[in-house]
């Protein structure tokens, strides 16, 4: 999924944004009509390209977002997660990580992982997993 770059510069922190983008997915996922136990969200970026995807699981099924009918979701969390990676460069030069990939639960927590090698790691796909993401299952 691919969106336009929009003003970046609103959140300066890496924990303000982390808390932001916890907070937009939380609050999707509260009115989600679907049951569910975790839900995924996912974000690449590398040189130019970049973009996100996410899956949801529920009594250990898995099933994807389609990223077309929830697009208001998946713009807002890709431009929060691109303001990420700019505080994460911001506080860090040398630190430009290729994969975030946050995870919630149905109590409401969180926790946010970061690949800074391999653009793949954590994939959300049907066709290397089964909608978990992968090296998670």
């Amino acid at each position: 999924m691919f969106g336009k770059l929009f003003n970046r510069n609103k959140y300066k922190t890496q924990s303000e944004v982390t808390v932001l983008l916890a907070k937009k997915f939380i609050s999707y996922m509260k009115n989600f009509s679907e049951p569910w136990d975790n839900a995924y969200f996912r974000f690449h970026f590398s040189d130019n390209d970049y973009g996100c995807n996410g899956s949801f699981s529920s009594n250990g099924n898995a099933s994807i977002f389609d990223v077309f009918e929830h697009e208001t979701l998946f713009d807002s969390l890709q431009e929060i997660a691109l303001q990420l990676h700019e505080a994460i460069l911001n506080a860090d030069n040398s630190a430009n990580f290729r994969v975030a990939l946050l995870t919630i639960n149905s109590a409401y927590e969180y926790d946010i992982k970061y690949e800074y090698e391999d653009i793949n790691k954590w994939e959300i796909t049907k066709t290397k997993s089964n909608g978990i993401p992968v090296g998670l299952q």
